[in-house]
């Protein structure tokens, strides 16, 4: 995970960035059933603070487009955005790192494009290697 910043923001200075960096700073987060803003609750649980959400971006390009409006700073996974020039990545700091798992399950009827057809595939030859 990593928090993502205007370049003119204060935390975009920072080589990572620790919990508490992110008291009283406006977050733009994603809905509640998104893997980001449920990494996002448990860093800021572990680090007893309140996130001050001020939007639910619907898109992970979404949150990155108001984060390069300095709206507000945002949370995603690290890699999961193409990052604008207006818009650094901070890691988290490495003793608060969070480790995200995803799964995968695909009904036998389901037929994937293309482009989820290649993410298939990427899965199945990562279980492989495992």
């Amino acid at each position: 995970m990593q928090v993502l910043a205007n370049v003119n923001s204060p935390l975009s200075h920072l080589k990572t960035i620790r919990a508490t960096d992110l008291q009283g700073v406006p977050i733009i987060a994603r809905p509640k059933h998104a893997l980001p803003r449920l990494a996002l609750e448990q860093y800021c649980q572990r680090g007893h603070i309140q996130p001050k959400i001020v939007y639910e971006a619907a898109t992970n390009a979404l949150v990155e487009g108001l984060v390069a409006q300095n709206v507000g700073v945002g949370g995603g996974i690290a890699d999961s955005v193409v990052l604008s020039d207006q818009v650094v990545g901070i890691p988290l700091a490495a003793q608060e790192q969070l480790h995200c798992y995803m799964q995968l399950a695909v009904r036998k009827s389901f037929l994937p494009n293309a482009n989820q057809q290649r993410c298939i595939d990427v899965l199945r030859q990562i279980r492989r290697a495992n």
